[in-house]
């Protein structure tokens, strides 16, 4: 392989990633075990809510906003590059807590399919590559970015994936702007009426068998939230695998003495935190060098 960095994982995270360094003038090759963006990445609601998280970091919360504020400017560019829409939107997230309703007018939603898609479309990627061990690798920076399956590489801190299923309805365009939530309950929207309901939260492997009983609970739950669904069908019904780690905190940085970095962890935020994360990852890289 003639990159210079190898990237393990095609999620956002590792497209962010391998975007931020060809940028900086450094050749990427992206590794995937499987299809492109067709993980955690494909099933996320897109959210990009810091506040509405409650990062209990402080770096990462920190960062969480920091993202935030580079996602107008970064959708935009990617979306020049690509010549490929991303449907993004600063609509703002009402959040209810007891008899208390919150408002938070920055925060915004993003189709992650969309926003990998673009992201995907200048990266060299090979599809079909799993990587159990580090040392079949040849290059002079290697990023693992394989979400809750990076903890399977030999030598990689442990990581879990946690189980969330969604519901989508197909929605009159506009008729629901800012993002609803409470609790672990959110309703969002796309600019096209698809509305997605989420979500739950379940370790139990890799295991990609729907629960019908949380999926009724996802309707009802969907419904009290935003009565504009009550008596209404979810067309399409999916689970994802958000990237955990023992510690709640994203393994994001190098491995000391080595030429790795880690990049992965980010549980219910990585859509979030992709192009901060992005940054951070190829700051430490060029100081490296």
């Amino acid at each position: 392989m003639d990159s210079d960095a190898i990237v393990i994982g095609a999620g956002l995270i590792g497209l962010a990633i391998s975007r931020e360094l060809t940028r900086a003038g450094i050749s990427v090759t992206v590794l995937e075990k499987g299809k492109t963006a067709k993980e955690s990445s494909w099933a996320g609601a897109g959210m990009l809510s810091p506040h509405g998280e409650n990062l209990p970091n402080p770096f990462w919360a920190e960062k969480a906003v920091e993202s935030l504020r580079l996602y107008p400017s970064w959708i935009q560019e990617i979306s020049t590059e690509t010549g490929l829409h991303v449907d993004y939107r600063a609509c703002g997230m009402v959040e209810f807590h007891d008899a208390e309703r919150r408002e938070f007018p920055d925060e915004a939603l993003v189709d992650p399919r969309e926003l990998a898609a673009a992201l995907a479309q200048n990266t060299n990627i090979q599809e079909g590559r799993e990587i159990h061990s580090l040392d079949q690798l040849k290059a002079k920076w290697i990023i693992v970015a394989a979400g809750a399956w990076s903890g399977e590489i030999s030598g990689m801190p442990s990581s879990f994936p946690v189980r969330g299923h969604l519901l989508g309805y197909d929605m009159p365009p506009g008729s629901l702007s800012p993002i609803l939530r409470r609790g672990n309950t959110y309703v969002v929207q796309r600019s096209n009426g698809f509305t997605l309901v989420g979500s739950n939260e379940e370790v139990v492997g890799f295991n990609r068998d729907m629960d019908s009983e949380i999926l009724k609970d996802l309707e009802l739950r969907g419904a009290d939230l935003w009565p504009e669904l009550q008596g209404k069908r979810p067309v399409d019904a999916w689970c994802g695998f958000r990237p955990a780690t023992p510690s709640g905190i994203p393994e994001v940085g190098r491995i000391d003495g080595t030429n790795i970095w880690k990049a992965y962890g980010h549980f219910r935020n990585g859509i979030l935190l992709a192009p901060v994360t992005a940054k951070l990852i190829t700051q430490q890289i060029i100081s490296a060098s």
